[in-house]
């Protein structure tokens, strides 16, 4: 299960370019692993695009570490990963501002997430979270949010909160202008993904 576990977590990471950035101030460590699902308002629509903004405020007061993240549909139907950058501060120099400091001893912090400037709540009790000096070095947690507000889809085209062919075809008539009537090849009043499947098919019988 271990082993499953870990399988999914490197390809989630490999496929989301997850990587350390290169200007660190200090000494870079193994960073904290976040993943999970991002569900929109409805509580059911899985939100796979845009751009993560993850928050974590100093629960004792300091300076907050914001990481940014963009959003996929990535394997075994998560939204997203993002690795929490963790370093050792070197004296004489500042910290990098999206990496958490490792603390001599166990550290609180309240953390916060948007997506497009909508807000996210945590699964309950994991908006805030106290760190270890053992859990900045590597851990791995999965952590699921859902919009306090409707998040705009891009590709909903129609503002219903879902993606089907309905904006499939308000993204063709809006690709090419105006349909013509003559696109309407199965005569049925409409056109729509009929049309569309028989076009397909005719560009396949012919090539």
């Amino acid at each position: 299960m271990k082993h499953s576990l870990l399988v999914v977590i490197v390809t989630l990471v490999s496929l989301a370019g997850v990587e350390r950035p290169s200007w660190s101030q200090g000494i870079p460590l193994p960073g904290i692993t976040l993943y999970g699902v991002i569900r929109n308002e409805d509580g059911v629509t899985r939100v796979t695009s845009g751009n993560l903004s993850l928050t974590y405020t100093p629960s004792g007061g300091g300076t907050p570490v914001n990481i940014q993240a963009p959003l996929a549909d990535l394997p075994g139907g998560f939204s997203y990963v993002v690795n929490v950058p963790v370093e050792i501060p070197v004296i004489g120099l500042t910290s990098s501002q999206n990496a958490l400091p490792l603390p001599g001893a166990n550290a609180s912090y309240t953390r916060s997430a948007s997506v497009g400037g909508t807000n996210l709540n945590f699964v309950p009790g994991q908006e805030s979270t106290t760190l270890s000096p053992d859990e900045h070095r590597g851990v791995v947690q999965r952590v699921d949010l859902q919009a306090g507000a409707p998040i705009a889809i891009p590709e909903d085209i129609d503002g219903d909160m879902n993606v089907d062919k309905d904006d499939l075809l308000l993204w063709f008539q809006a690709w090419m202008n105006t349909v013509p009537p003559e696109y309407n090849f199965d005569n049925q009043g409409e056109i729509d993904a009929a049309d569309l499947l028989r076009m397909l098919k005719a560009i396949k019988a012919d090539n």
